[in-house]
């Protein structure tokens, strides 16, 4: 997660070596918090319209949006830190 951009960053790890896969938007402002269950993973997006976003995690290991899978916490700025699938 990258806050400060709003960005996701996906990484592949292989052995002891890290590789960057992708950076992608993560559907709102500073993504706080991450989960995955298998092939489903959710973002927490704190800053302005709290919101959770859905992507699909593809076979090559990169994300793609869920269409209409923004859900808008019940206020802004809520402070959400995590998130459990």
């Amino acid at each position: 997660m990258n806050a400060g951009t709003g960005d996701i960053s996906v990484f592949r790890v292989k052995g002891a070596n890290l590789a960057l896969v992708q950076v992608v938007p993560s559907g709102g402002s500073a993504p706080v918090a991450i989960a995955q269950q298998g092939n489903l993973v959710y973002v927490i997006n704190f800053a302005g319209n709290s919101n959770v976003v859905g992507f699909n995690l593809d076979e090559d290991g990169r994300l793609v949006g869920i269409p209409n899978s923004i859900r808008y916490l019940s206020a802004t700025n809520t402070g959400s830190s995590s998130l459990a699938t």
